[in-house]
């Protein structure tokens, strides 16, 4: 009998589609993928494929909406996919391995009243059955402070959110969360993690507990354990030896409390660590001490590499031999580039700092340096551009912004770096309490604003500085009004007797515009009324759409860029 498809169902947070994320579209299994700027999933796929599974024939990657509930992702999202993996392969059956909150998911719809007796083996790598206490902190206080995977994933959703709906997220991040991440709430712990300062520190009950795992109340009973069990056999995979939130000791809930309540449970003081975890799961919750449930032993494998690091051993226990191993290759150091609408961008290395790669592909070489042009990971009406820099090197990248129609946009870029604490630590109490947990290290989003219309072109500077550091960003006003100069000379038409050159208008005999030039420009609105007032003489009435985005240009160039 052949082995059953594979569906992979990903951790929360390692499914990447952002119209749906944005609650642009529907909810649908078209448009996911992995996350581009991580190093997620991908080789549990290809060595899948290398040991003779074909994608989307009987391998199957169940992407879904992490923002939602586990109930809900269960059952309008892995219900379809496993119906899609079923059709495709001919299968009654499927295996089921998930990750993390994916194991949630996988449990949930193997318990419900809606399970088709179709799920062969589930196989769970890191699942936090019984909650993550890292959870705690963006639950309870709106802080994205969760470390690798996670949190490169949520600095970029709602740094786009904040500027795509920011009525709605500029006031409050903890109730963008409350209201747009409520998964996050099952996965807080069910057992006592919060705990008041004492000596030792003493746990508060869970049902003293305002914020609190609804999920697991429901789906860890002994009695819906043993519905699990009896329904598919259970394998766990965890991971061990790295430093892991155990415990937080917390003080009094603020006052006033604020709308919604931060930290209703109390405010953290101090986090109390393990090396019993992956980084993010205690051993505890990852695996499950119920009659019939199979606990492999724990890997010294960090949290978010569980998929692509453990594959060998789930084809193992599926009956499949391990593929030959692939060539290994170092994790990538990542500058991510992103981009509001309503503009597009391109991107240009200059002198000391070469593009290495976008998205995985070579860059396009240009005249003397390379040049890239920014993904659109958006839909029509709203274009969301990201550009991925794979091992920037120390130095300048020069972005012009394009305006594509009239309105505010905003540009950030960030840093994604691999970590020295990725590797074990065999070291426990406070030696293993110093050393970082998550294989990642995530920059704060450097950010600028600005005005465009359709056809303003505005130039800016982003610094890769140093690993995790926050990118350095600069308007560069010089480039932006010679860029205007350029444009404005090939597209004119005579001059009218008697008015000015554009040179002599912005106070300058010539270009290259420098600093005192637009300093000059700055402290006379008179001439800046001129020069405008010539641009629409000159080219308004053949081009008025270029005429306008000069205009644009001009303004926000003396005025600094936003």
């Amino acid at each position: 009998m052949p082995n059953p498809p594979i569906v992979f169902v990903p951790g929360f947070a390692g499914s990447f589609n952002l119209p749906l994320l944005l609650d642009w579209r529907a909810p649908s299994l078209s448009g996911w993928n992995f996350p581009p700027f991580v190093d997620y999933g991908r080789a549990f796929v290809s060595a899948c494929e290398r040991a003779g599974y074909t994608r989307n024939r009987d391998l199957f990657v169940a992407f879904y909406d992490w923002r939602k509930s586990v109930t809900d992702s269960a059952t309008t999202y892995l219900a379809r996919w496993i119906d899609r993996a079923k059709s495709a392969s001919g299968s009654s059956r499927v295996a089921l391995v998930a990750h993390s909150m994916g194991g949630l998911a996988a449990r949930t719809y193997v318990q419900s009243t809606s399970y088709r007796n179709d799920v062969a083996h589930l196989i769970t790598l890191g699942t936090p059955h019984r909650g993550a206490a890292n959870a705690y902190y963006p639950w309870g206080g709106g802080d994205i402070n969760w470390g690798g995977m996670v949190q490169a994933v949520l600095n970029v959703y709602l740094w786009y959110l904040a500027r795509i709906h920011p009525f709605q997220t500029g006031l409050n991040r903890l109730k963008t969360i409350r209201t747009q991440i409520v998964g996050l709430r099952d996965l807080l712990p069910q057992d006592g993690y919060l705990c008041r300062a004492g000596s030792p520190p003493v746990a508060i009950p869970e049902d003293e507990m305002h914020e609190r795992n609804l999920w697991s109340d429901v789906w860890n009973t002994p009695g819906a354990l043993a519905l699990l069990l009896s329904r598919t056999p259970l394998t766990t995979i965890s991971g061990q030896n790295f430093v892991t939130l155990e415990q937080i000791e917390v003080g009094p809930p603020p006052s006033p409390p604020g709308t919604p309540p931060v930290y209703p449970d109390g405010v953290p003081l101090r986090r109390i660590t393990t090396a019993d975890g992956d980084g993010t799961v205690l051993l505890a919750s990852a695996q499950v001490q119920a009659q019939g449930a199979t606990n492999r032993p724990p890997v010294q494998i960090v949290h978010d590499q569980l998929p692509d690091r453990t594959v060998d051993q789930v084809l193992q226990i599926l009956g499949v031999a391990a593929p030959p191993p692939a060539p290994e290759s170092a994790p990538a150091a990542r500058m991510v580039i992103m981009a509001a609408s309503p503009v597009e961008l391109t991107i240009e290395a200059m002198p000391g700092a070469p593009v290495s790669a976008v998205l995985g592909a070579p860059a396009v070489q240009r005249r003397a340096a390379p040049r890239v042009r920014f993904r659109n990971y958006g839909h029509r009406g709203k274009p969301l551009y990201m550009a991925i820099i794979e091992n920037p090197q120390p130095g300048g990248y020069q972005v012009r912004v394009r305006g594509t129609a009239s309105g505010a946009f905003s540009l950030g870029a960030l840093t994604i770096e691999p970590t020295a604490a990725a590797a074990p630590s065999a070291l426990l109490g406070a030696a293993a309490a110093e050393a970082a947990s998550g294989a990642l290290a995530i920059s704060e989003a450097a950010t600028m604003k600005g005005m465009v219309a359709a056809q303003t072109e505005l130039v800016y500077t982003i610094e890769y500085r140093a690993p995790g550091a926050t990118p350095g960003m600069a308007f560069d006003a010089a480039a932006t009004l010679r860029n205007a100069q350029e444009r404005f000379q090939a597209a004119r038409q005579p001059a009218p007797q008697g008015e000015a050159s554009l040179s002599a208008s912005l106070g300058a005999g010539a270009p290259p515009f420098v600093a005192e030039d637009i300093a000059r420009l700055a402290a006379n609105p008179a001439a800046v009324t001129r020069l405008t007032r010539e641009i629409a003489q000159s080219i308004g009435a053949h081009d008025p759409l270029l005429a306008a985005g000069l205009i644009e240009q001009i303004h926000e160039a003396v005025k600094g860029g936003g």
